[in-house]
């Protein structure tokens, strides 16, 4: 092995797009969670009836910001998922498709853009470039 360090992978990490359409609105019902930045690198997520979820950081919507951080940790690869919040498994059927399709684009395109250190999950299947 000749020194070599073995290949660190993270295998539980979440990440969001870093906005997303009123899903209220988008389907006419409630139950779906938003996003409102409050500073830079800085938001909180919201059940659409106005109560607070949880705060999150850029490193959860921003790749460059992710990829420092893995860097500094020494991670080498990321598997990455939604947060589960957003799976609304209570959701209409289609309604519940068009968000995942949503979701998974948004993960596909990360994955895309970097390839040796990103892998992409949702609903247990995994994808890579």
């Amino acid at each position: 092995m000749g020194g070599e360090r073995p290949l660190r992978v993270d295998v539980h990490t979440h990440i969001l797009p870093e906005t997303w359409p009123d899903l209220k609105a988008r389907y006419g019902y409630g139950g779906w969670v938003t996003i409102k930045h409050t500073k830079p690198g800085h938001a909180d997520m919201y059940k659409d009836d106005g109560t607070f979820f949880r705060a999150i950081r850029s490193d959860c919507w921003d790749l460059e910001v992710r990829l420092a951080a893995m860097d500094r940790a020494g991670i080498d690869v990321q598997v990455l998922s939604t947060v589960p919040v957003m799976f609304s498994y209570w959701a209409q059927p289609e309604h519940a498709l068009d968000l995942a399709m949503m979701l998974n684009d948004h993960l596909a395109k990360g994955v895309a853009r970097h390839p040796t250190r990103f892998i992409g999950t949702f609903g247990g299947g995994f994808f890579s470039a």
